[in-house]
Order: structure tokens, then C-alpha cells, then sequence
């Protein structure tokens, strides 16, 4: 069974992957209030937590990038 996650990146470089239990008002007000959101990926599904997080990251890697100039 796949879970949902969701990801966004931090002005840090860090990108953090959280479970998506249904509620699209949690992520989209994460990046309306938290001004150290720079980008973050839609839910998805993914067999596991690890592999969310390499998901993640690869959807994310350009823009960790950029965020770091």
C-alpha cells in the first residue's frame, strides 16, 4: 500500500517530506505563511517514507540550486 507525502523546500537547502493525510488546506497554507518555503511538490504517492523523500529531492534539485545563490 503507498502512502501520500508531500515536500517543500526551505531557503536553508533543506527539503522535508511530510504524510499528506487529505487536507490540501495544510500544505497550500504551509507555503502562503511560511516565508522559508521556497518550493514544494504537490501530494504524491510513494511505498515509503525514504523513497517520498528521494522523490522529493529529485523533483526539488534545480531548485535547491537556485535557492542557494
Amino acid at each position: 500500500m503507498n502512502d501520500k507525502y508531500w515536500g517543500f523546500l526551505q531557503t536553508n537547502g533543506k527539503i522535508t517530506v511530510n504524510r499528506y493525510f487529505g487536507d490540501e488546506t495544510e500544505y497550500k497554507l504551509k507555503t502562503r505563511l511560511d516565508k522559508t518555503v521556497v518550493k514544494i511538490v504537490e501530494p504524491f504517492s510513494s511505498p515509503s517514507r525514504r523513497e517520498a523523500q528521494d522523490f522529493a529531492e529529485s523533483r526539488l534539485a534545480a531548485y535547491r540550486q537556485i535557492s542557494k545563490n
